[in-house]
């Protein structure tokens, strides 16, 4: 179970910290799903999912930790307010004319500096924020046309929200860090 090897990794107290706080790392993607990644070099990306998609993000890590990518995935609890805190710190900087830290919600969950699949079971342009928040490339993926009708799993196809189309979205984001 994911959310038992998060508390086990940060403890109850921190997690329970990060969880209202709106973010945690579910998973650490250096060790997914009994695949360890040592290697120094092996690219590394920041799989951000909220909601009923979560199952799809967490496929989509152990596909990408089979081909030797770190998938770190982040459970995004309350984009609200996440993005509150991105900009009281961002407002505060401008307020002050000084250099906005950063947020300090999301520095002890992106600890690597690396590129963001951001999956959403509703608009892409929900937690698209975060790569500017990070400083860092983002492919933000989600539902941006409605309408359509089926199962969960063509809907998720459809909209790009199955667990290939997440491990396509982070190889794009990948190549995006050059």
């Amino acid at each position: 179970m994911p959310f038992n090897d998060a508390r086990e990794r940060l403890g109850e107290a921190l997690l329970r910290s990060q969880v209202l706080a709106g973010a945690y790392r579910l998973v650490d993607g250096r060790n997914t799903a009994g695949v360890t990644i040592e290697d120094t070099n092996a690219p590394v990306v920041h799989l951000v999912g909220t909601g009923a998609v979560m199952p799809e993000v967490l496929q989509a890590a152990k596909e990408l930790a089979s081909e030797g990518v770190i998938a770190h995935v982040v459970d995004i609890t309350s984009p609200g307010r996440l993005y509150g805190s991105w900009q009281r710190t961002l407002k505060q900087g401008i307020r002050t004319a000084s250099t906005p830290s950063f947020p300090g919600a999301l520095r002890p969950i992106f600890t690597e500096r690396a590129p963001i699949v951001s999956i959403h079971d509703g608009a892409s342009h929900a937690m698209a924020w975060l790569g500017s928040a990070l400083g860092m490339p983002q492919v933000a993926m989600g539902v941006d046309t409605f309408g359509q009708s089926g199962t969960i799993q063509d809907l998720y196809k459809i909209h790009d929200l199955d667990a290939g189309s997440i491990v396509n979205g982070a190889l794009a984001a990948l190549s995006l860090n050059v």
